[in-house]
Protein backbone atom coordinates (compact mmCIF):
# COMPACT_ATOMS: atom_id res chain seq x y z
CA UNK A 1 0.00 0.00 0.00
CA UNK A 2 1.79 3.24 -0.76
CA UNK A 3 1.60 6.65 1.52
CA UNK A 4 -1.21 8.01 -0.38
CA UNK A 5 -3.29 5.21 -0.03
CA UNK A 6 -2.43 5.54 3.80
CA UNK A 7 -3.18 8.98 3.91
CA UNK A 8 -6.63 8.64 2.05
CA UNK A 9 -6.98 5.71 4.46
CA UNK A 10 -6.21 8.22 7.48
CA UNK A 11 -8.85 10.87 6.64
CA UNK A 12 -11.32 8.94 5.94
CA UNK A 13 -11.06 6.66 9.04
CA UNK A 14 -10.98 10.45 10.97
CA UNK A 15 -13.73 11.47 8.94
CA UNK A 16 -15.77 8.84 9.89
CA UNK A 17 -15.15 9.65 13.59
CA UNK A 18 -15.69 13.32 13.70
CA UNK A 19 -19.26 11.88 12.28
CA UNK A 20 -19.63 10.14 15.16
CA UNK A 21 -18.41 11.90 17.63
CA UNK A 22 -20.72 14.40 16.29
CA UNK A 23 -23.78 12.64 16.08
CA UNK A 24 -23.89 13.37 20.18
CA UNK A 25 -25.22 15.56 22.09
CA UNK A 26 -23.22 17.69 24.74
CA UNK A 27 -24.04 19.23 27.62
CA UNK A 28 -23.21 22.97 27.24
CA UNK A 29 -22.08 24.92 30.03
CA UNK A 30 -23.44 28.21 31.26
CA UNK A 31 -21.11 31.30 30.77
CA UNK A 32 -21.45 34.38 32.70
CA UNK A 33 -24.96 35.67 34.26
CA UNK A 34 -27.38 36.05 31.88
CA UNK A 35 -29.43 40.00 30.71
CA UNK A 36 -32.97 40.28 31.17
CA UNK A 37 -35.26 39.63 28.51
CA UNK A 38 -32.37 37.57 26.68
CA UNK A 39 -31.83 33.83 26.10
CA UNK A 40 -28.76 31.88 25.09
CA UNK A 41 -29.41 29.94 22.01
CA UNK A 42 -26.87 26.86 21.29
CA UNK A 43 -26.70 27.49 17.55
CA UNK A 44 -23.46 26.00 15.81
CA UNK A 45 -22.45 22.70 16.73
CA UNK A 46 -18.65 21.28 17.48
CA UNK A 47 -18.37 19.69 13.89
CA UNK A 48 -19.46 23.08 12.43
CA UNK A 49 -16.75 24.65 14.49
CA UNK A 50 -14.19 22.24 13.18
CA UNK A 51 -15.27 22.64 9.51
CA UNK A 52 -14.94 26.29 9.96
CA UNK A 53 -11.33 26.29 10.61
CA UNK A 54 -10.26 23.35 8.84
CA UNK A 55 -11.67 25.01 5.89
CA UNK A 56 -10.41 28.29 6.83
CA UNK A 57 -6.54 26.95 7.45
CA UNK A 58 -6.31 24.41 4.15
CA UNK A 59 -6.96 27.83 2.16
CA UNK A 60 -4.46 29.40 3.86
CA UNK A 61 -2.01 26.25 3.72
CA UNK A 62 -3.30 26.15 -0.06
CA UNK A 63 -2.58 29.56 -0.80
CA UNK A 64 0.88 29.77 0.49
CA UNK A 65 1.93 26.50 -0.75
CA UNK A 66 0.51 27.06 -4.07
CA UNK A 67 2.46 30.50 -4.42
CA UNK A 68 5.27 28.89 -3.66
CA UNK A 69 5.06 25.90 -5.95
CA UNK A 70 3.95 28.49 -9.22
CA UNK A 71 6.96 31.26 -8.17
CA UNK A 72 9.60 29.35 -6.42
CA UNK A 73 11.69 31.44 -4.45
CA UNK A 74 14.59 29.29 -3.54
CA UNK A 75 17.08 27.94 -6.30
CA UNK A 76 15.39 24.90 -6.22
CA UNK A 77 17.29 23.80 -9.85
CA UNK A 78 20.43 23.16 -7.58
CA UNK A 79 18.57 21.04 -4.86
CA UNK A 80 20.05 18.41 -3.28
CA UNK A 81 18.82 15.12 -2.04
CA UNK A 82 18.99 16.58 1.48
CA UNK A 83 16.45 19.22 1.26
CA UNK A 84 13.47 18.23 -1.92
CA UNK A 85 12.03 22.06 -1.03
CA UNK A 86 10.10 21.63 -3.87
CA UNK A 87 8.88 17.67 -3.39
CA UNK A 88 8.32 18.63 0.25
CA UNK A 89 5.72 21.91 -0.62
CA UNK A 90 3.97 19.84 -3.31
CA UNK A 91 3.43 17.34 -0.46
CA UNK A 92 1.64 19.64 2.21
CA UNK A 93 -0.20 21.02 -0.59
CA UNK A 94 -1.41 17.45 -1.30
CA UNK A 95 -1.94 17.16 2.36
CA UNK A 96 -4.07 20.29 2.86
CA UNK A 97 -5.89 19.45 -0.56
CA UNK A 98 -7.46 15.99 1.40
CA UNK A 99 -8.01 18.50 4.20
CA UNK A 100 -9.99 21.11 2.13
CA UNK A 101 -11.78 17.89 0.72
CA UNK A 102 -12.57 16.62 4.33
CA UNK A 103 -14.22 20.08 4.93
CA UNK A 104 -16.19 20.23 2.24
CA UNK A 105 -17.21 16.90 2.93
CA UNK A 106 -18.36 17.66 6.21
CA UNK A 107 -19.83 20.87 5.42
CA UNK A 108 -22.47 19.13 3.29
CA UNK A 109 -23.36 16.12 6.03
CA UNK A 110 -24.26 18.95 8.02
CA UNK A 111 -26.48 20.85 5.30
CA UNK A 112 -28.26 17.44 5.40
CA UNK A 113 -27.91 16.03 9.03
CA UNK A 114 -26.83 18.98 11.23
CA UNK A 115 -28.91 20.81 13.77
CA UNK A 116 -31.70 23.00 13.04
CA UNK A 117 -29.69 26.24 12.26
CA UNK A 118 -27.20 24.02 9.70
CA UNK A 119 -29.15 22.50 7.39
CA UNK A 120 -29.34 23.60 3.96
CA UNK A 121 -33.62 24.54 4.33
CA UNK A 122 -32.86 26.91 7.07
CA UNK A 123 -30.28 29.21 5.29
CA UNK A 124 -32.22 29.67 2.33
CA UNK A 125 -34.43 31.98 1.05
CA UNK A 126 -36.82 29.48 -0.53
CA UNK A 127 -40.28 29.99 1.90
CA UNK A 128 -41.96 33.30 1.69
CA UNK A 129 -40.99 34.00 5.11
CA UNK A 130 -37.14 33.44 4.57
CA UNK A 131 -37.55 35.63 0.99
CA UNK A 132 -39.00 38.44 2.85
CA UNK A 133 -36.35 38.18 5.34
CA UNK A 134 -33.67 37.72 3.26
CA UNK A 135 -35.05 41.11 1.13
CA UNK A 136 -35.26 43.19 4.10
CA UNK A 137 -31.42 41.90 5.32
CA UNK A 138 -30.45 43.18 1.50
CA UNK A 139 -31.77 46.54 2.29
CA UNK A 140 -30.02 46.97 5.61
CA UNK A 141 -26.84 45.68 3.90
CA UNK A 142 -27.52 48.38 1.46
CA UNK A 143 -28.06 51.25 4.22
CA UNK A 144 -31.59 51.84 2.45
CA UNK A 145 -33.50 50.37 6.01
CA UNK A 146 -33.00 50.85 9.44
CA UNK A 147 -34.52 47.58 10.56
CA UNK A 148 -32.84 44.09 10.47
CA UNK A 149 -34.61 41.07 11.07
CA UNK A 150 -33.12 39.39 14.17
CA UNK A 151 -32.18 35.44 12.84
CA UNK A 152 -30.84 32.74 14.75
CA UNK A 153 -27.88 31.55 13.17
CA UNK A 154 -27.35 32.01 9.20
CA UNK A 155 -29.87 35.02 7.76
CA UNK A 156 -31.32 33.92 4.08
CA UNK A 157 -29.17 36.19 2.44
CA UNK A 158 -26.10 34.85 3.74
CA UNK A 159 -27.22 31.30 3.55
CA UNK A 160 -26.94 31.55 -0.49
CA UNK A 161 -23.13 33.15 -0.09
CA UNK A 162 -22.04 30.50 2.00
CA UNK A 163 -24.07 27.90 -0.24
CA UNK A 164 -22.28 29.34 -3.52
CA UNK A 165 -18.73 29.41 -1.55
CA UNK A 166 -19.35 25.11 -0.80
CA UNK A 167 -20.16 24.76 -4.78
CA UNK A 168 -17.03 26.86 -6.00
CA UNK A 169 -15.07 25.01 -3.36
CA UNK A 170 -16.40 21.75 -4.91
CA UNK A 171 -15.47 22.79 -8.27
CA UNK A 172 -12.36 23.64 -7.15
CA UNK A 173 -11.47 19.71 -6.37
CA UNK A 174 -13.17 18.44 -9.19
Amino acid sequence: MSLVELVTCGMVIILLGLLFIASFKFPREKYGERKPGYERVYVWSILLRFYHWLFAFSILALIITGLYIGWPFTNSWNETAASFTMANMRWIHFIFGYLFTVAVIIRIYLYFFGNKYEKIWNMLPITPEQIKVAMQTQLWYAYVSDHHPHVEGHNPAAGGGYLLTVILAIFQFI
